[in-house]
C-alpha cells in the first residue's frame, strides 16, 4: 500500500501535514502551541525501536488533531488521527471524531518521515527551521535516532 506523507511550514509558527494511505488522504494544521514535528518524530522512532503505541497531537488554535499509531501485526501499523474543537490532551479518544485511518508498514512509514524531514532540512536548513517553526528547533538528534533505527544514513 502506498504512503506519503507532506509536511509544510505554512507561516511563523504554523504546519500543515497530509498523510495518504492507499486512496485515503488526511490534512492537518499545528501551531507552536507543541513542537508538534518533535514529538512526530519522537513517537515514529519509538515504534522502529519497537514500542507498541506512539501518539502525539498537532496542537490547533483552539482545537487538536490526535495521532494514535499502533502496532497490528508484525511489521503493520494501523495510523488513526482524532480531531477535537478543543485542546484537550487528557480526553479520552472516543471524545473526538476519528478523522482518518489507515494501515501501513511501520518502515516504510518511517522512510516516508524522513524524506520529508530532509525536505525540511534542504529548504529551511536548521536555523531557517527555528526562525519559521519560531518556538522549537528542528528535531535533529531524533531525526538521527530515527535513522538510525530504520538503517538508513541521516543526510544531515
Amino acid at each position: 500500500m502506498s504512503v506519503n506523507l507532506a509536511y509544510t511550514l505554512t507561516g511563523k509558527g504554523w504546519c500543515q501535514c497530509t498523510v495518504t494511505i492507499g486512496g485515503a488522504s488526511c490534512t492537518v494544521v499545528g501551531s507552536y502551541l507543541s513542537d508538534v514535528l518533535g514529538n512526530f518524530v519522537q513517537a515514529v522512532t519509538s515504534l522502529v525501536a519497537g514500542a507498541a503505541e506512539g501518539r502525539f497531537s498537532f496542537d490547533d488554535e483552539p482545537g487538536e488533531y490526535r495521532w494514535v499509531i499502533n502496532k497490528i501485526s508484525g511489521s503493520k501499523v494501523e495510523i488513526k488521527i482524532f480531531q477535537f474543537e478543543e485542546l484537550c490532551g487528557r480526553k479520552p479518544d472516543t471524545e473526538g471524531v476519528e478523522i482518518f485511518s489507515g494501515i501501513c508498514d511501520l518502515s516504510h512509514f518511517g522512510m516516508t518521515l524522513k524524506k520529508a524531514l530532509d525536505d525540511l532540512i534542504g529548504e529551511y536548513g536548521l536555523e531557517g527551521y527555528k526562525r519559521a517553526w519560531h518556538m522549537h528547533p528542528f528535531p535533529l538528534e531524533n531525526y538521527r535516532l530515527l535513522c538510525k533505527n530504520l538503517g538508513c544514513k541521516p543526510e544531515y
